[in-house]
């Protein structure tokens, strides 16, 4: 019997395959709505993870441990590949192997590297040498032990422009990366000059509602060379607002102004059915 592809074989051979949109997830229920919609990969992002699990905006208090337990159920509930946003490793190089390891045993396919300071430093910029996050890229090389995919995110656009957050970038792909992720393009044209100036590897493109970003289709954002494009928030936005309506709704005098834009309980029972005969 042939041994099993591993998550990270799955996902590798599918950013190999072509275009791939990955949306944001942050539970097993958004996982399997994303799973309903056609999507052959999820992202969970450090964000959604922190603002749905802790209440908390992103500011680094998440630990790989939630990560890694938000990995398990998302991957678990869907079957999809995964990838987890590791943020900058959560501490030192040990650090970094420890949550490499976790992560990949907990189901990951592939994890992202953002190229900013541990722990927030005020005063200073927000990222770190080129060195040191060429660093962490190749300990989380090293420390892989199932194919995981690693991405490469700089920050540095906002910081040192586009052409310097292209020159990391390419760094980050000698020291092993898998993909590339230079993180908010403010126009077009840089989008074009990153995709141009990386060609040749895998790159991601994010993209988040009304962000720094241009918001491009999908068929604009291939066409310059993007191969995986990421929606982070998108689920977790659309998720607030129709809660947020909802329940404001609720606190008044009924939820009659909403109904008709809620799941009945019966759908949501057959939805959740279908579910548990395809884990069977």
């Amino acid at each position: 019997m042939e041994p099993k592809e591993t998550p990270g074989e799955r996902l590798r051979a599918r950013v190999a395959a072509g275009a791939l949109v990955v949306p944001g997830v942050y539970d097993a229920l958004s996982a399997l709505i994303a799973k309903r919609a056609g999507f052959e990969a999820l992202f969970l992002s450090g964000a959604s993870v922190s603002a749905t699990q802790l209440g908390l905006r992103d500011l680094g208090l998440l630990g790989h441990t939630e990560m890694r337990d938000a990995v398990t159920r998302v991957g678990t509930a869907s079957g999809l590949p995964v990838i987890a946003d590791a943020d900058t490793g959560y501490g030192g190089p040990l650090n970094l192997r420890r949550a490499v390891s976790e992560l990949e045993g907990a189901g990951a396919a592939g994890i992202l590297l953002e190229d900013k300071a541990w722990p927030p430093r005020p005063g200073q910029e927000p990222i770190v040498s080129v060195a040191e996050h060429a660093e962490r890229i190749r300990v989380a090389c090293q420390a892989r032990r199932r194919g995981l995919f690693v991405i490469a995110r700089t920050d540095a656009c906002p910081v040192e422009g586009v052409g310097k957050a292209i020159e990391r970038a390419r760094v980050y792909a000698q020291a092993g990366a898998d993909a590339l992720w230079v993180e908010a393009p403010s126009s077009r044209d840089e989008l074009a000059r990153v995709a141009d100036e990386l060609a040749g590897h895998a790159l991601v493109v994010n993209i988040v509602e009304r962000g720094v970003t241009p918001h491009l289709t999908r068929s604009e954002l291939v066409e310059l060379g993007f191969g995986v494009i990421v929606s982070p928030v998108t689920g977790l936005l659309a998720a607030a607002h129709a809660i947020t309506e909802a329940f404001e709704e609720l606190a008044g005098e009924s939820t009659a102004a909403v109904v008709d834009r809620l799941l009945t309980f019966t759908q949501m029972e057959e939805f959740m059915a279908s579910h548990d005969a395809e884990a069977r």
